[in-house]
């Protein structure tokens, strides 16, 4: 069973302050991959956002044709839609510790948009709910 994560509102700026990431995923898929992911989990097929609570300022990327990860900026902490999710295997591992050593980590990541970046990747340990390793409740999963 995955560690639950959930944040405590009184001390959110102090862990999101104290956040030390320890991967990033740098690896990345074959274009083929990310055109089969495009086509699965993109906003003309899931229109209507979920909002969920992103804990605390999380990058954003884009993924370009030829499998090249481009960081965008980042989405802020607060309420913020999500179109879709989808897991992207090992390179896209995500591992994240908090200021009391808790350590969260992820390979599924959500679709959504922020000012002047369309489509963009936001790995789901920064969204406040779920378990590590398994898709964010409540986001519909690209087939």
């Amino acid at each position: 069973m995955g560690i639950i994560r959930k944040v405590v509102t009184g001390g959110l700026a102090v862990v999101a302050g104290l956040l030390v990431v320890s991967g990033t995923g740098a690896a990345a898929p074959t274009s083929s991959a990310d055109e089969r992911l495009y086509a699965a989990c993109n906003v003309s097929n899931f229109p209507n956002p979920v909002t969920k609570v992103v804990w605390t300022a999380a990058p954003a990327y884009y993924i370009k044709g030829d499998g090249t990860r481009t960081y965008k900026g980042t989405v802020a902490a607060g309420n913020k839609g999500f179109y879709c999710q989808k897991n992207w295997g090992e390179g896209y591992r995500v591992t994240i510790k908090d200021a009391k050593g808790r350590e969260y980590t992820n390979t599924w990541w959500a679709l959504t948009n922020i000012k002047n970046a369309p489509n963009v990747w936001v790995n789901v340990v920064y969204l406040q709910g779920g378990n590590n390793n398994q898709p964010e409740p409540g986001v519909p999963t690209g087939t």
